[in-house]
């Protein structure tokens, strides 16, 4: 069965929350403080699993970390999971109890204790979550009839529930400016207006690369979601701090400057439209090679499947991409980044500078 195209809402869910620091402040911020206050952070470690099957993709993308609790060797399992619909499913519990079933499958198959796992459920739609739960529907003679229904709980988190001012104490961090544009899904207007709120992380993240990458997820997420004219990113970019802009305008640059140029060229009415998504490709392809590059540096481990799941890339990129960053071949790792490029549109200057600045990150000369 073929993968899915990720959508931009899952593309930006998966990049924040396999930062450490971001899904430690969501914990912190959203879990009951009986689940939190409990947890041993210097042992939280993102899992190379999903428990999402073929029944499940359609509506969820997760992410998983294992964690100790504190003062014990025993360990849980907080999956995070993102719910694709725009709306609330009547009992979600049905999937999620296929899911939690997928989980203790898996765990079984393995050597070892069962870990417990709790699912964490982000719900981003403008209909209001349903909170009866289908137990409470059922038409029983007596409640005691009800230990032969399946039982458990799954923390759910509605951003709709939140204020702006909420989201935002949680400070300048790439889950902040998450649940803000996930919140805020399809208002243009909230955008044009708060776009110094939703690039307030920049001002908190040492790293250079991080926040870079970042930026650039951020703004293909919503060139693609709110549909932000050219001439608005420029007044964007204008107002916001130097550093910022710069990378704004990089990143925007991927996903259409490049491409108006090819459609304009091409004298196509509908050409600057094709050439934009052609860039916004280009630009989604960079991201998926700058973060395997990344996983496979820093997570020892991980199989060829988890990290092209990880990167939405295809399997036989990954089974090539591995041995060229084991033997440290700059060239072959090259090589490969043009001739994936080039199946999207022809190489222009840009592609090849930006290949040079993933490559420097990675391989020494």
């Amino acid at each position: 069965m073929a993968k899915k195209h990720p959508t931009p809402h899952d593309r930006l869910f998966r990049h924040t929350f396999s930062h450490r620091s971001e899904v430690i402040l969501f914990i912190k911020n959203f879990l009951p403080a009986y689940i939190y206050e409990q947890l041993d952070f210097r042992t939280l470690k993102i899992q190379n699993t999903s428990f999402v099957n073929e029944k499940l993709e359609n509506n969820y993308s997760d992410i998983n970390y294992r964690c100790r609790w504190k003062n014990s060797e025993r360990e849980v399992l907080l999956s995070f999971l993102f719910e694709h619909k725009s709306y609330a499913a009547d009992f979600p519990e049905f999937q999620l109890l296929r899911y939690l079933l997928e989980g203790y499958e898996q765990q079984l198959k393995q050597e070892g204790p069962c870990s417990l796992i709790v699912p964490v459920l982000l719900y981003h739609g403008k209909e209001k979550f349903n909170e009866a739960t289908f137990f409470e529907c059922l038409e029983l003679p007596d409640p005691m009839f009800g230990r032969f229904f399946p039982g458990f709980e799954f923390i759910k988190v509605d951003l709709g529930k939140y204020s702006d001012e909420e989201l935002l104490a949680i400070g300048g961090s790439f889950l902040a400016s998450m649940l803000l544009l996930f919140k805020h899904k399809q208002e243009k207007e909230f955008v044009l207006n708060n776009y110094q709120k939703i690039f307030i992380f920049v001002k908190g993240y040492k790293s250079r690369d991080a926040t870079d990458r970042f930026v650039q997820t951020l703004v293909l997420y919503i060139f693609h979601s709110f549909k932000i004219e050219r001439e608005e990113i420029a007044e964007i970019a204008g107002d916001l701090p130097k550093n910022v802009s710069d990378m704004f305008v990089s990143a925007y640059d991927i996903a259409v400057k490049t491409g108006e140029k090819r459609g304009i060229r091409k004298g196509e009415q509908i050409g600057i439209r094709k050439g934009e998504q052609i860039g916004i490709k280009k630009g989604e392809t960079f991201l998926s090679f700058d973060l395997a590059f990344e996983l496979i540096s820093e997570i020892d481990g991980l199989d060829n499947e988890t990290i092209a799941k990880r990167t939405r890339m295809p399997l036989s990129i990954i089974g090539r991409l591995c041995p060229i960053f084991d033997n440290k071949d700059r060239a072959a790792a090259q090589y490969l980044m043009f001739d994936t490029l080039k199946k999207i549109a022809p190489l222009t200057k840009h592609d090849k500078q930006r290949t040079e600045r993933i490559l420097q990150k990675y391989f020494t000369k």
